[in-house]
C-alpha cells in the first residue's frame, strides 16, 4: 500500500470515532475476561472481536437480523451484510460492584483489565490496511426505550438513510444502540467491518495483534477466585506472569471484611 493511502487513512481515523470526542481519549475503560479468554489473549498477543450473533442480548443487531419489505412486496434479507461485522464491548464504569462480577464472571474466574480509549483505538485502527476507513470503528452505545427504537428503525426514511450511507457508518450505528434496561453497562464498542471481496467473513472472530503490556495497564481478579481452590489466584498470577505480563495484578478486595477497632466505653 502506498504511503499516500496510509496518510489518508490516518487523516480520517478520528472520523470513525462515534460519539467519542478528542477529550474522551484518555478516559479509563474496562473489560472483564474469563480466565480462559484472558490467557488466550496473553498467549497469542491478540485481541479478539466476535460476530454480533454471539452477543448475549438477542435484541442486539436486530436491524441486520430483520427482513425488509420492498414497495413491490418483495422481501429483502440482511443475512449477507450481517456476516460482515465483528464487535467487542468495553465499559466506562469505574466502580467495581457485586453485580459486575456475578454477571461477567459467573465462573468466579474473571479478570477486569484496564486501558484507555486512546490505547484501545490505537491498537485496533491499522492505517496500513487498505480499507481502514470503512473497516475500523469505535463508538459509544446509546440506550433507548424499546418502543422508541422500533419506531425509529421502522420509519422507511431511517432504513433508506442507513442503506444509502456510503461511509458505512449507517450499519455501524445499528450496532451502537441498546435498550434502556442495559444502560447500567455504560458501554462503548469496537467494531470491525469486513467484506467478502477482501476479507474471509466466514471467520467467527476478527483477531489483531496487541502489545499486552501497553494495552492492559492493570488486571484485577474476581474477589471470589479462591472460594473453591485456595491457590486459584496465586496460580493464575503465576500463569499470567509467565506469559510476559509485567503490569500490576491485584485481587479485588470487594468482599474483604474490614478490621474494626471496637472499644467499649464502660
Amino acid at each position: 500500500m502506498s504511503i499516500d493511502k496510509e496518510q489518508e487513512n490516518l487523516h480520517f481515523k478520528s472520523g470513525n470515532l462515534i460519539r467519542i470526542s478528542e477529550a474522551d481519549l484518555d478516559l479509563p475503560i474496562y473489560r472483564v475476561y474469563s480466565k480462559r479468554w484472558l490467557i488466550e489473549a496473553l498467549t497469542k498477543k491478540q485481541n479478539s472481536l466476535v460476530k454480533p450473533a454471539m452477543w448475549d442480548d438477542p435484541f442486539e443487531n436486530f436491524i441486520l437480523k430483520s427482513d425488509a419489505r420492498m414497495k413491490d412486496g418483495r422481501t429483502v434479507s440482511f443475512d449477507t451484510i450481517r456476516e460482515n461485522y465483528y464487535g467487542q464491548c468495553w465499559t466506562f464504569s469505574v466502580n467495581e460492584t457485586d453485580a459486575l462480577w456475578r454477571i461477567y464472571s459467573p465462573g468466579k474466574d474473571g479478570f477486569r483489565v484496564k486501558t484507555t480509549i486512546r490505547k484501545l483505538w490505537d491498537s485496533f485502527y491499522d492505517p496500513k490496511f487498505k480499507w481502514a476507513i470503512i473497516s475500523f470503528y469505535l463508538g459509544r452505545i446509546i440506550y433507548e426505550p424499546e418502543n422508541d427504537i422500533k419506531a425509529f428503525f421502522e420509519d422507511p426514511s431511517t432504513l433508506k438513510s442507513i442503506l444509502l450511507d456510503n461511509s458505512g457508518k449507517g450499519n455501524i450505528q445499528t450496532l451502537l444502540i441498546k435498550r434502556t434496561e442495559f444502560s447500567h453497562e455504560n458501554e462503548l464498542r469496537l467494531i470491525f467491518a469486513g467484506h467478502h471481496e477482501w476479507y474471509d467473513t466466514s471467520k467467527k472472530a476478527h483477531e489483531y495483534p496487541i502489545d499486552i503490556n501497553d494495552l492492559f495497564e492493570e488486571i484485577l481478579a474476581d474477589p471470589r477466585m479462591d472460594d473453591e481452590n485456595a491457590d486459584a489466584y496465586s496460580n493464575a498470577v503465576n500463569e499470567i506472569r509467565a506469559l510476559g505480563y509485567s503490569n500490576p495484578i491485584e485481587k479485588s478486595k470487594l468482599y474483604q471484611i474490614p478490621k474494626l477497632d471496637l472499644r467499649f466505653d464502660m
